[in-house]
């Protein structure tokens, strides 16, 4: 119950709620003790009306009944309410904070969480634990107050049966223990089912024309099939041990009804120590014991489910991001530009948050020079987009460090970098909206004609123009409307039109033929004229017109220079140039 005692504590931090929900028990209280007093209503029916035949006090009696069953029923209501105020409130709460923890991890801390892992922790498991506080605040406590009630009036009115009563409930709690200590590991088990099925069904979604081009729906149809047959074989097994629960709990409270109706019908007709009253009161109060006792029974597999869903929230919700600005960090104020990385090496963190054995980027060595552009080469997995994503401190390093006018970034803060370092990811991505909400994303305060400059130096304005509503033009969801190429160039004139002092662009005209990437490639050098540039590529004739050309290979420095110094020194440069252009390499040395 680690978990439910965390998120009481995480809950009962929101403003205005410990209140709120100490007056809900409250109301739960009393409703509980109008409902005990109905049995000894019964009693007094039975003993001081039926059996001596007076109407007075079996009218008086039903008439107790009546009035206190309607205050029990009120008081239970208002309590409902409560429940469903908390328990909507508390949803609220979660899915905020998780939210916005999400939003301030890391690059490392996103790599190490599914999208479908997260989307299921943002709505089934916060789900679950808005079942739990609802039907905690009207469940949970009811129990031990009915207990507590029911067993102290047996003990004042009908010592004699106490002890059944007693008996019963040690029963009832012992069965409860051996669920609450099995369950927890059998709902485990389905979450991570649950997560699986998820990612499949995600991947699918996401990659369905792949899917449809490479007719693989049978394939596909089995994965789903393996996954969603692992999610039921879990759940059919947590709902086994939940549906042997109710029942059990009824076989004890029958078993203890008719051990009081054998004892205390026999001590009725041998002494008289007991009365029919006596009797009847005990077999409501029993009944009213198991009600919320099979409640706490219905809660119990929601607690257990809850349980695991709350770790599960937590693990998102108290991550740390990997990425801290240091104490005192300053903010990077009109930088310069230029940007060393001095004898950098980096790994990327495995689970348990320690770097790979195997670096990613080894002894890295340069100086990019304010308004030089610095181009990045090399092989798939070189490297090349792990030695851009340090400089706006996406990652740490792990050795050496990367500086910024000469200060080591992780002295700035993150945020003020984010301000004049700008990326264009590597993978192309569009948000539902209009064309002008994706190219103002992250430039709140420029104008359409900003805008438009940086379209038309992305070669954007062109086709953005075409479109009926022009800027104002839908965007689908995940930019479905678009081109891969039409997507990467709104991404560019995202980033350009903030006038970033440093520009990335990992990998950002992958898609784009060679005629439109000269193009694009000519409009930016005019328009960022004075910014530092980095460029990530895979085909040579994007790095062409760099001032400088890093050429990694396995995580190193192969090789280090201008095109022409490179195609003179370098056989590895040489040799993907060949590949690539096949051009005769002593003409374009000799230029």
């Amino acid at each position: 119950m680690q978990n439910i005692r965390r998120l009481l504590h995480y809950y009962l931090s929101v403003p205005h709620v410990p209140r709120r929900l100490l007056v809900s028990q409250l109301l739960l209280a009393i409703a509980v003790l109008f409902e005990l007093a109905v049995p000894q209503l019964v009693q007094t029916m039975v003993d001081d009306g039926i059996a001596v035949g007076d109407l007075r006090v079996i009218s008086r009696a039903a008439l107790y009944m009546v009035i206190a069953s309607l205050a029990a029923t009120v008081f239970y209501v208002i309590n409902a309410w409560y429940a469903t105020n908390f328990s909507e409130r508390a949803a609220h709460t979660l899915r905020t904070r998780v939210y916005q923890r999400i939003q301030s991890l890391s690059f490392g801390n996103l790599d190490r969480f599914e999208t479908s892992d997260l989307l299921v922790r943002l709505t089934a498991d916060v789900n679950a634990a808005k079942l739990v506080i609802m039907n905690g605040t009207t469940t949970l406590l009811r129990a031990p107050f009915m207990i507590l009630g029911a067993v102290g009036l047996l003990l004042l009115t009908s010592p004699g049966l106490a002890w059944i009563m007693v008996l019963a409930l040690l029963a009832l709690i012992l069965i409860l223990a051996l669920y609450t200590y099995i369950s927890p590991r059998l709902y485990q088990v389905r979450n991570q089912r649950l997560d699986e099925q998820n990612l499949v069904l995600q991947e699918n979604l996401a990659g369905v024309r792949v899917v449809k081009a490479f007719v693989r729906g049978d394939y596909e149809n089995q994965r789903y099939h393996e996954a969603n047959d692992g999610l039921r074989l879990a759940a059919r097994r947590a709902q086994a041990l939940a549906a042997i629960l109710t029942p059990s709990l009824v076989i004890i409270v029958n078993l203890g009804l008719a051990a009081a109706l054998w004892f205390g019908g026999s001590a009725a007709i041998d002494t008289g120590a007991i009365s029919v009253g006596e009797i009847m009161a005990f077999t409501n109060y029993m009944v009213l014991v198991m009600l919320p006792m099979v409640l706490v029974a219905f809660l119990l597999p929601q607690i257990s489910a809850a349980e695991s869903s709350l770790q599960r929230i937590r693990d998102v919700g108290m991550a740390d991001a990997d990425i801290q600005d240091r104490p005192g960090a300053t903010p990077l104020t009109k930088p310069q530009g230029r940007v060393t990385f001095e004898n950098v090496s980096f790994s990327y963190l495995d689970n348990q948050g320690r770097p790979a054995a195997t670096p990613v980027l080894k002894n890295i060595n340069f100086t990019a020079e304010p308004g030089e552009m610095v181009a990045i080469l090399g092989a798939t997995g070189s490297g090349k987009s792990s030695l851009v994503n340090l400089i706006p401190r996406f990652y740490d390093v792990t050795e050496g460090r990367v500086t910024i006018d000469g200060i080591d970034v992780r002295d700035y803060s993150q945020s003020s970098i984010l301000q004049h370092v700008t990326p264009v990811l590597q993978k192309a991505v569009l948000f539902s909206g209009s064309v002008r909400d994706n190219i103002l994303f992250g430039a709140q305060g420029k104008s359409d004609e900003d805008m438009i400059e940086a379209a038309t130096a992305a070669d954007a304005h062109s086709f953005v123009s075409a479109r009926a509503d022009g800027y104002d033009a839908e965007v689908k969801r995940q930019g479905a409307n678009f081109s891969g190429g039409q997507k990467q160039r709104v991404s560019i004139a995202r980033a350009v039109v903030r006038k970033p002092k440093i520009l990335i662009l990992d990998d950002s005209t992958s898609a784009l033929d060679v005629a439109t990437e000269t193009r694009v490639q000519g409009a930016l050098a005019d328009l960022m004229h004075g910014a530092t540039t980095f460029v990530v590529a895979q085909r040579i004739s994007t790095v062409l017109i760099a001032d400088k050309i890093i050429v990694l290979d396995n995580g190193e420095i192969a090789a280090y220079g201008s095109h022409e110094e490179l195609l003179a020194t370098s056989p590895l440069y040489q040799e993907i140039y060949r590949s690539q252009l096949g051009d005769d390499l002593g003409v374009q040395a000799n230029g």
